[in-house]
């Protein structure tokens, strides 16, 4: 199991006013392509951006039907309780 996070990725306006951004994506591809060059197979069990931090949960695919009731939370404190 590997997590995997990016600090100050993205700092523009955008990633203040949405969830997510196109860089969330870029990474996730990026992570895939580096997991698919070894000889285990993995999956991104889970993936999240907040402002300028992104988080990718990485497993093993013969460990994710081991893996139950994942769930997961976010709690705003930055500006107004609503970003970071």
């Amino acid at each position: 199991i590997y997590l995997i996070a990016f600090q100050e990725l993205e700092m523009s306006t955008e990633s203040f006013l949405f969830e997510t951004t196109e860089i969330i994506d870029t990474w996730s591809l990026k992570i895939k392509e580096t997991f698919s060059k070894t000889k285990n197979k993995y999956s991104i069990l889970f993936q999240t951006q907040q402002v300028g931090l992104c988080l990718f949960l990485v497993v093993k695919k013969s460990f994710s039907s081991k893996i139950e009731n994942f769930k997961e939370s976010k709690v705003h404190t930055g500006f107004l309780g609503v970003g970071g």
